[in-house]
């Protein structure tokens, strides 16, 4: 119980601190607004570019602890496409519910709870250059996927969608700053002095900032209309995935705390970035805003549950 409140009540505490900033006016929309790009952009990038420049590959496991999440989230999506099909749902509410079904709050949720564990599970914790290194590919595949999805039936596949796929994934700060931190790591460059301590504590507010802009952002995102399929969504995300990732880690062998980075991923509420795609590619803004609410609420449960496993 003790290892559950040290993990995770700092990171729903920094949550409803941002709902509080947000509530009481002291964080507005457009504050609301800079400081999500501040993280974005800048924080993020700067941790993840550091952790992946001094990361060790040898014998880390990272690519079959990214089979499992790929692997976890491909029947899900399928089970969603059969949901949405009996429940004969329209093109656009049907793109947007398996949408909602199967991308994860990665950046704002998984790496905040992972690298707070990291810091207090003592010497067996997940290591931070596995989290990330685990975390870039499995970006990669919900963002394709998910836009994937937004665009069945609502317009036909060519080489302007894939030349809008391709924009998205190499302007990825998230994504270009984990590439350019493996060059870094691969070629053995080494930071000058100011320039490294710099960008280790412009990265170290990453992960108090994201929060604080989910709290705010959960206030700010309609709720709306669709409450059933909203809820069937945010279960299939927050308990079949990781139930999926479970499974098919076991079957792999994934090690102890291998299992633990797979399952918090894969147990992130639904990404509060899916409500303006979904609104930019046509799909359904209420179903899309309702999921993200109850996908977060539903989502302590089985994080701290995760958490308690570790």
């Amino acid at each position: 119980m003790s290892q559950i409140l040290n993990s995770l009540a700092p990171i729903f505490l920094i949550v409803a601190l941002g709902a509080a900033l947000v509530r009481g006016g002291l964080l507005t929309a457009e504050v609301l607004k800079g400081l999500t790009g501040l993280v974005y952009w800048v924080a993020l990038p700067a941790l993840l570019f550091m952790e992946t420049s001094r990361a060790d590959l040898h014998g880390s496991g990272v690519e079959r602890i990214v089979v499992v999440m790929c692997g976890a989230t491909a029947p899900v999506v399928a089970l969603g496409i059969v949901y949405a099909r009996l429940a004969r749902l329209a093109p656009a509410t049907a793109g947007t519910f398996v949408h909602v079904a199967m991308r994860g709050n990665l950046a704002y949720v998984g790496l905040p709870v992972l690298l707070y564990l990291a810091a207090s599970a003592g010497p067996a914790a997940p290591r931070p250059s596995v989290i990330i290194l685990a975390f870039a590919p499995f970006v990669l595949f919900q963002n394709v996927i998910s836009i994937l999805l937004l665009l069945a039936g609502r317009q036909p596949f060519g080489s302007a969608t894939v030349g809008a796929l391709t924009r998205g994934v190499v302007t990825n700060p998230l994504l270009v700053a984990v590439g350019c931190g493996l060059l870094a790591d691969a070629v053995g460059l080494v930071l000058p002095s100011p320039l490294a301590p710099t960008l280790d504590a412009v990265g170290a507010v990453a992960s108090p900032l994201a929060l604080i802009g989910i709290g705010g952002s959960l206030l700010t995102v309609p709720v709306r209309k669709h409450w059933g399929h909203a809820a069937v969504a945010a279960m299939l995300k927050v308990a079949m995935v990781p139930l999926a990732g479970l499974l098919l880690g076991r079957w792999l062998g994934l090690t102890h705390g291998d299992m633990v980075i797979a399952l918090v991923f894969l147990a992130c509420p639904t990404a509060v970035a899916s409500h303006p795609l979904v609104i930019q590619l046509g799909g359904d803004e209420a179903l899309a805003s309702t999921a993200i609410v109850l996908s977060t609420l539903f989502s302590i449960a089985p994080l701290a549950l995760i958490v308690g496993l570790s």
